[in-house]
């Protein structure tokens, strides 16, 4: 009886926990919205109808990226595709760490973890089920798919039977789908 509480308010802090980073990048992505609007306002000044402007005159009133913003985009993005061909926000934490949450399935055929800031620091990422929930976190991806993978993959072929999870996650096909395309039957 007791377990059963503990795993109950296990997963309500997780739930809680969710909620809150989810409020946070939302509050940034507002608030990133907000000021590259205003940028956007005063390079082009009053406009109050679309007529008023061509989308060419729009379009050339649109500040160039300070060299700055372009050297902080490369070392530092705020997405990062995966082989899946997402394009997946980054979530960067207080303390230092930059995370990938990412639906396991997404990443097949990455044999090493991803690096930002010029190949100096790793992701720690977030391995997700097909229902989204975390079921690894690694900054090791090299070593999960030699040996962790074939627990999970066990626990999750059982849980989603009709997904794909392949013998051998280097090789296969990345996906966004419970299967690649053309692909029938149970795998793997």
């Amino acid at each position: 009886m007791g377990s059963h509480w503990q795993a109950a308010r296990a997963q309500q802090r997780r739930l809680e926990h969710e909620a809150a980073e989810r409020l946070a990048r939302e509050r940034e992505q507002r608030r990133h919205l907000h000021t590259q609007h205003e940028l956007f306002a005063r390079s082009v000044g009053p406009v109050h109808r679309l007529r008023d402007r061509g989308l060419a005159e729009l379009e050339r009133a649109r500040p160039a990226p300070h060299p700055r913003q372009r050297e902080l985009d490369e070392q530092a993005p705020t997405h990062l595709t995966v082989p899946s061909g997402s394009n997946i926000a980054l979530d960067y934490q207080a303390d230092g760490s930059v995370i990938l949450a990412a639906r396991l399935q997404e990443m097949f055929g990455l044999s090493d973890t991803p690096r930002i800031a010029g190949g100096k620091v790793p992701l720690t990422i977030h391995l997700l089920s097909p229902a989204r929930r975390p079921v690894q976190v690694t900054r090791d991806l090299a070593g999960f798919w030699r040996g962790t993978y074939f627990e999970v993959r066990k626990d999750l072929k059982g849980r989603y039977p009709r997904h794909y999870w392949p013998d051998d996650p280097l090789v296969a096909e990345p996906t966004r789908r419970a299967k690649p395309r053309g692909r029938r039957g149970n795998s793997g």
